[in-house]
């Protein structure tokens, strides 16, 4: 997706054609940010699950300060090609390290893999105690092997609409307006010159990285 995304860029010469081009990309990002901290929740320890799963975050954070320092690199010469052409980076280096990444062992126990999984679980776990564990996945497999109807239970609603809520306040701070939008806020705020408005959008990167960090130390 993010291939087609940059490539549709690239060629693009209308304001439709960058839009469409715009959409995969978020569709793109919007993929990755379910199946990645899903993924790692999956392979994990439970006892550092919580830390493994905001590495994501850490890196999407990381990523959106890098990201603001090669826009920055690219704003003397105005080549905005360039500017996403650089996403092929890791996005290259994200395709080849799937290569290598096994299947989750809940994933395989649910396929009747269970020789599979429990060879993944020996790597994350080490030898001992894959068996409690093979049982433990099985066993929850055999819970939550209902339909979308389970979801409306009186038990998971509250749970549920936790999630929701706190999902729908996340996007309505408007974090993502900003983090989009940086240089453009900080240019009609009277940071006149390009470069300045970018600098200062690389201080909203270096800030969210750093609390990120601090919210590792609490997050298990």
């Amino acid at each position: 997706i993010f291939v087609v995304g940059v490539v549709t860029i690239l060629l693009s010469t209308t304001f439709l054609g960058l839009l469409c081009a715009r959409m995969l990309l978020g569709v793109g990002v919007g993929v990755l940010a379910v199946t990645v901290p899903l993924y790692l929740s999956e392979v994990v320890p439970a006892s550092v699950r919580g830390r493994s799963v905001s590495s994501f975050q850490i890196f999407l954070t990381l990523g959106i300060l890098i990201a603001y320092i090669a826009d920055y690199c690219f704003t003397a010469s105005g080549n905005w090609h360039g500017m996403f052409l650089i996403i092929l980076i890791p996005t290259v280096c994200l395709f080849v390290g799937m290569l290598y990444a096994p299947e989750t062992p809940r994933w395989l126990l649910s396929k009747n893999k269970s020789t599979l999984g429990s060879n993944v679980l020996s790597k994350i776990e080490g030898a001992g105690g894959v068996d409690a564990q093979m049982k433990e996945i099985q066993a929850s497999l055999d819970r939550t092997s209902v339909g979308w109807s389970s979801l409306f239970q009186k038990q998971l609603i509250f749970p549920l609409s936790v999630a929701l809520v706190i999902a729908v306040c996340n996007q309505l701070t408007g974090v993502n307006v900003i983090l989009q939008y940086a240089p453009t806020f900080f240019a009609a705020a009277n940071i006149k010159l390009q470069s300045m408005s970018m600098i200062a959008t690389m201080g909203i990167g270096v800030i969210q990285f750093i609390f990120t960090l601090l919210a590792m130390a609490f997050i298990d």
